[in-house]
């Protein structure tokens, strides 16, 4: 009898722990973005909650039996046991999740952006875009992990001549707190040039102003640019702008 009871604690064990390990692996989901491309987060989730069932079964079981040895053992002792157990190593397993993800940093609940000024090289004036070519961009890598990137625009359009010299501005959201961040940059009929980003993982009021002009671009394979092709930007942090309501009609 006291193994059937012992089973039984098991199996609700294992639908407890499967279900929690379900729903730790939701959340990672988005905290770690994977994609949903070829049904990668689908096959995380499914098989996390798989793991979580068989943790939860074993928990159970070893549970209940520890319980049954006790004085006053009982189906709800040995159930409350098991699920206690669980519930606490879901919740230190979803602490070690949410410390290890890359969050996007924020400002007092806001979404943050970076604010860059691409100044091109002396003599250069900013190119068209032909109707075949990539429209121009800045993006930002995260160095470490997934390697995330978020993209954003470069408004050749709304460029000035300042001091001899043309500046581009443009933004990208700001969705990584990777200690190590690369600023890549390309215009158009150029390749893209990448920097090293002077941001801390949490921005401070420091990084709200403007850096300095960063002038050392690399290539792709981390070569440099030679100084006649090298731009330079400088960037700062803002609050990223609400969009836009949609008009009544």
């Amino acid at each position: 009898m006291d193994w059937l009871r012992s089973v039984a604690v098991g199996i609700i064990t294992a639908a407890a722990g499967g279900a929690g390990a379900g729903w730790l692996a939701h959340l990672c989901i988005g905290w770690y973005r994977i994609s949903s491309r070829e049904g990668a987060s689908g096959c995380f989730l499914v098989a996390v909650a798989g793991f979580g069932c068989l943790a939860g079964l074993t928990v159970g079981l070893v549970c209940a039996r520890i319980a049954a040895a006790g004085a006053s053992a009982g189906f709800l002792r040995e159930l409350g046991l098991a699920l206690g157990v669980t519930a606490a190593l879901l919740g230190l397993a979803a602490l070690f999740c949410w410390l290890g993800a890359d969050r996007p940093p924020t400002q007092g609940g806001r979404e943050l952006e970076v604010e860059v000024e691409v100044r091109l090289p002396v003599g250069q004036v900013p190119q068209p875009l032909r109707d075949d070519e990539i429209p121009p961009y800045v993006t930002i890598t995260a160095d470490s992990g997934g390697r995330h990137q978020t993209s954003g625009s470069l408004r050749v359009a709304d460029a000035w001549l300042e001091e001899g010299r043309w500046i581009v501005p443009g933004a990208v959201a700001l969705e990584t707190s990777d200690p190590g961040k690369t600023l890549g940059v390309r215009l158009p009929g150029q390749e893209t040039q990448f920097f090293r980003l002077p941001l801390p993982p949490r921005p401070n009021p420091a990084a709200m102003g403007w850096s300095p002009w960063l002038d050392e671009p690399t290539f792709g394979n981390l070569s440099p640019v030679p100084p006649a092709a090298a731009l330079a930007v400088r960037c700062r942090v803002r609050v990223a702008a609400p969009a836009p309501a949609a008009s009544a009609q």
